[in-house]
Protein backbone atom coordinates (compact mmCIF):
# COMPACT_ATOMS: atom_id res chain seq x y z
CA UNK A 1 0.00 0.00 0.00
CA UNK A 2 2.92 2.24 0.58
CA UNK A 3 4.27 1.63 -2.34
CA UNK A 4 1.41 1.87 -4.65
CA UNK A 5 0.54 5.47 -2.84
CA UNK A 6 4.10 6.91 -3.39
CA UNK A 7 3.40 6.58 -6.85
CA UNK A 8 -0.29 6.82 -7.28
CA UNK A 9 0.17 10.53 -6.24
CA UNK A 10 2.58 11.56 -8.77
CA UNK A 11 0.69 9.54 -11.69
CA UNK A 12 -2.50 11.37 -10.72
CA UNK A 13 -1.22 14.93 -10.65
CA UNK A 14 0.52 13.90 -14.35
CA UNK A 15 -2.94 12.96 -15.49
CA UNK A 16 -4.83 16.11 -14.50
CA UNK A 17 -2.23 18.13 -15.40
CA UNK A 18 -2.17 16.52 -19.33
CA UNK A 19 -5.90 16.42 -19.16
CA UNK A 20 -5.88 20.11 -18.65
CA UNK A 21 -3.34 20.46 -21.72
CA UNK A 22 -5.41 18.66 -23.83
CA UNK A 23 -8.58 20.87 -22.92
CA UNK A 24 -6.44 24.17 -23.53
CA UNK A 25 -4.13 23.38 -26.50
CA UNK A 26 -6.17 24.81 -28.81
CA UNK A 27 -7.17 27.75 -26.97
CA UNK A 28 -5.69 31.02 -27.35
CA UNK A 29 -4.80 33.08 -24.33
CA UNK A 30 -4.59 30.43 -22.05
CA UNK A 31 -1.03 29.79 -22.76
CA UNK A 32 0.69 30.27 -19.33
CA UNK A 33 -2.25 27.40 -17.55
CA UNK A 34 -1.00 25.24 -20.39
CA UNK A 35 3.24 25.63 -19.47
CA UNK A 36 2.09 25.43 -16.08
CA UNK A 37 0.38 22.09 -16.77
CA UNK A 38 3.63 20.87 -18.37
CA UNK A 39 5.77 21.62 -15.71
CA UNK A 40 3.66 19.95 -13.52
CA UNK A 41 3.94 16.61 -15.79
CA UNK A 42 7.98 17.17 -15.96
CA UNK A 43 8.29 17.71 -12.18
CA UNK A 44 6.32 14.57 -11.35
CA UNK A 45 7.45 12.76 -13.95
CA UNK A 46 10.79 13.44 -12.24
CA UNK A 47 9.18 12.36 -9.04
CA UNK A 48 8.14 8.94 -10.46
CA UNK A 49 11.96 8.58 -11.34
CA UNK A 50 13.51 9.51 -7.85
CA UNK A 51 10.61 7.05 -6.49
CA UNK A 52 11.72 3.98 -8.58
CA UNK A 53 15.16 4.26 -8.02
CA UNK A 54 14.99 4.52 -4.49
CA UNK A 55 12.97 1.39 -4.41
CA UNK A 56 15.44 0.19 -6.54
CA UNK A 57 18.21 0.83 -4.21
CA UNK A 58 16.30 -0.19 -1.04
CA UNK A 59 15.55 -3.56 -2.44
CA UNK A 60 19.39 -4.04 -3.18
CA UNK A 61 20.67 -6.72 -0.85
CA UNK A 62 23.69 -7.93 -2.62
CA UNK A 63 26.85 -6.89 -0.79
CA UNK A 64 29.36 -4.67 -2.90
CA UNK A 65 33.40 -4.84 -2.71
CA UNK A 66 34.60 -2.79 0.25
CA UNK A 67 38.33 -1.40 0.92
CA UNK A 68 40.71 0.34 3.33
CA UNK A 69 39.15 3.79 2.77
CA UNK A 70 40.18 7.89 4.04
CA UNK A 71 36.57 8.40 6.07
CA UNK A 72 37.52 11.88 6.09
CA UNK A 73 38.16 12.46 2.14
CA UNK A 74 34.99 10.80 1.50
CA UNK A 75 32.91 13.45 3.83
CA UNK A 76 35.15 16.48 2.18
CA UNK A 77 33.80 14.93 -1.31
CA UNK A 78 30.26 14.54 0.16
CA UNK A 79 30.23 18.33 1.11
CA UNK A 80 31.63 19.59 -2.01
CA UNK A 81 28.90 17.77 -4.00
CA UNK A 82 26.20 18.78 -1.52
CA UNK A 83 26.89 21.66 -1.86
CA UNK A 84 27.05 22.40 -5.96
CA UNK A 85 23.08 21.12 -5.15
CA UNK A 86 22.47 24.09 -2.63
CA UNK A 87 23.65 27.11 -5.01
CA UNK A 88 20.51 28.70 -4.19
CA UNK A 89 19.68 27.41 -0.47
CA UNK A 90 20.90 28.91 3.00
CA UNK A 91 22.67 26.23 4.03
CA UNK A 92 26.23 26.53 5.77
CA UNK A 93 27.97 23.65 5.98
CA UNK A 94 31.17 23.11 8.15
CA UNK A 95 33.18 20.31 8.77
CA UNK A 96 35.36 19.41 11.94
CA UNK A 97 37.55 16.14 10.70
CA UNK A 98 39.55 14.02 13.41
CA UNK A 99 43.11 14.25 12.37
CA UNK A 100 43.96 10.81 13.87
CA UNK A 101 41.06 8.67 12.32
CA UNK A 102 41.95 5.04 11.46
CA UNK A 103 40.95 3.80 7.89
CA UNK A 104 37.34 2.03 7.30
CA UNK A 105 36.56 -1.00 5.63
CA UNK A 106 33.82 0.31 3.29
CA UNK A 107 32.30 1.11 -0.29
CA UNK A 108 33.29 4.89 -0.84
CA UNK A 109 30.64 5.38 -2.99
CA UNK A 110 27.88 3.87 -0.57
CA UNK A 111 29.63 5.84 2.05
CA UNK A 112 29.06 8.84 0.02
CA UNK A 113 25.63 8.34 -0.67
CA UNK A 114 25.20 8.32 2.88
CA UNK A 115 26.72 11.12 3.75
CA UNK A 116 24.78 12.95 1.19
CA UNK A 117 21.17 11.83 2.09
CA UNK A 118 22.03 13.04 5.73
CA UNK A 119 23.42 16.27 4.85
CA UNK A 120 20.24 16.69 2.04
CA UNK A 121 17.44 15.76 5.09
CA UNK A 122 19.33 17.97 7.38
CA UNK A 123 19.26 21.00 4.81
CA UNK A 124 15.63 20.37 4.32
CA UNK A 125 15.14 20.68 8.47
CA UNK A 126 14.37 24.19 8.31
CA UNK A 127 12.60 26.90 6.07
CA UNK A 128 15.06 30.04 7.16
CA UNK A 129 18.69 28.72 6.26
CA UNK A 130 20.24 25.46 7.90
CA UNK A 131 23.77 25.00 9.81
CA UNK A 132 25.05 21.89 9.04
CA UNK A 133 28.57 20.58 10.64
CA UNK A 134 29.87 17.07 9.93
CA UNK A 135 31.84 15.92 12.12
CA UNK A 136 34.55 12.41 12.91
CA UNK A 137 36.20 11.09 15.76
CA UNK A 138 38.19 8.22 16.85
CA UNK A 139 37.15 5.77 19.06
CA UNK A 140 38.02 2.94 21.03
CA UNK A 141 37.18 0.47 18.15
CA UNK A 142 36.36 2.28 15.33
CA UNK A 143 34.94 6.21 14.08
CA UNK A 144 32.43 7.99 14.38
CA UNK A 145 30.38 10.24 12.16
CA UNK A 146 28.20 12.73 13.22
CA UNK A 147 25.83 15.18 10.63
CA UNK A 148 24.45 17.98 13.23
CA UNK A 149 21.45 20.42 11.86
CA UNK A 150 20.04 23.39 14.03
CA UNK A 151 16.66 22.69 11.86
CA UNK A 152 13.25 22.16 13.75
CA UNK A 153 14.41 18.64 15.25
CA UNK A 154 11.68 15.79 15.50
CA UNK A 155 9.19 14.71 19.15
CA UNK A 156 10.51 11.64 20.22
CA UNK A 157 7.78 9.49 18.46
CA UNK A 158 8.83 10.86 15.33
CA UNK A 159 12.17 9.41 16.20
CA UNK A 160 11.87 6.11 17.08
CA UNK A 161 10.25 5.58 13.34
CA UNK A 162 12.50 7.97 11.49
CA UNK A 163 14.22 4.67 9.51
CA UNK A 164 11.09 3.12 8.58
CA UNK A 165 10.49 2.36 4.94
CA UNK A 166 7.97 4.90 3.67
CA UNK A 167 7.65 6.93 6.87
CA UNK A 168 8.74 10.96 6.14
CA UNK A 169 8.58 13.49 8.27
CA UNK A 170 8.21 16.36 5.45
CA UNK A 171 4.66 18.29 5.35
CA UNK A 172 5.23 19.23 1.25
CA UNK A 173 4.87 15.35 0.20
CA UNK A 174 7.85 15.57 -1.15
CA UNK A 175 10.11 13.12 -0.01
CA UNK A 176 9.73 9.54 -0.62
CA UNK A 177 10.02 8.18 2.97
CA UNK A 178 13.00 5.99 2.02
CA UNK A 179 16.24 7.88 2.07
CA UNK A 180 16.53 7.32 6.01
CA UNK A 181 15.79 3.69 5.15
CA UNK A 182 18.30 3.23 2.08
CA UNK A 183 21.00 5.15 5.00
CA UNK A 184 20.41 2.41 7.54
CA UNK A 185 21.05 0.24 5.61
CA UNK A 186 23.89 0.83 3.75
CA UNK A 187 25.14 1.65 7.54
CA UNK A 188 24.33 -1.94 8.74
CA UNK A 189 26.22 -3.62 5.47
CA UNK A 190 29.14 -1.38 6.91
CA UNK A 191 29.27 -3.12 10.07
CA UNK A 192 27.91 0.31 11.59
CA UNK A 193 24.84 1.55 13.51
CA UNK A 194 23.18 4.67 12.69
CA UNK A 195 20.96 6.42 16.02
CA UNK A 196 19.01 9.63 15.60
CA UNK A 197 18.98 12.54 18.81
CA UNK A 198 16.80 15.10 18.39
CA UNK A 199 14.23 17.76 20.63
CA UNK A 200 11.74 20.31 18.84
CA UNK A 201 12.91 23.45 17.71
CA UNK A 202 16.67 22.33 19.16
CA UNK A 203 17.92 20.09 16.03
CA UNK A 204 18.91 16.93 15.26
CA UNK A 205 21.78 14.62 15.06
CA UNK A 206 22.47 11.16 13.30
CA UNK A 207 25.19 9.53 14.91
CA UNK A 208 27.13 6.69 12.65
CA UNK A 209 29.59 4.67 14.50
CA UNK A 210 31.99 2.25 12.21
CA UNK A 211 34.52 -0.28 12.84
CA UNK A 212 38.09 0.80 12.38
CA UNK A 213 39.93 -1.17 9.94
CA UNK A 214 41.65 -3.87 12.03
CA UNK A 215 38.03 -4.67 13.49
CA UNK A 216 36.34 -4.97 9.76
CA UNK A 217 37.04 -7.87 7.97
CA UNK A 218 38.84 -5.60 4.29
CA UNK A 219 36.89 -7.24 1.05
CA UNK A 220 39.28 -5.86 -1.03
CA UNK A 221 39.35 -5.83 -5.04
CA UNK A 222 41.53 -7.57 -6.56
CA UNK A 223 43.53 -4.76 -8.50
CA UNK A 224 45.97 -7.12 -10.21
CA UNK A 225 43.05 -9.12 -11.44
CA UNK A 226 41.78 -6.08 -13.00
CA UNK A 227 44.84 -4.16 -14.29
CA UNK A 228 45.73 -7.85 -15.92
CA UNK A 229 42.56 -8.10 -18.41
Amino acid sequence: AGIAHEINNPIGMMLLAAQTAMKLKDSPGREDVLSRSLDLIVENARRCSEIVTSLLQFARQEPTKKWPSDLNEIVKRAIRLSQLHMVDEKVIIQADLAADLPRVIMNPIEMEQVLINLIRNAAESGQDGVHVQVRTTRTADGVQLVVQDDGRGMPQEQCARIFDPFYTTRQDSAGTGLGLSIVHGLVSQHGGTIRVESQPSKGSAFIITLPGETRARPEIPDVQGVASR
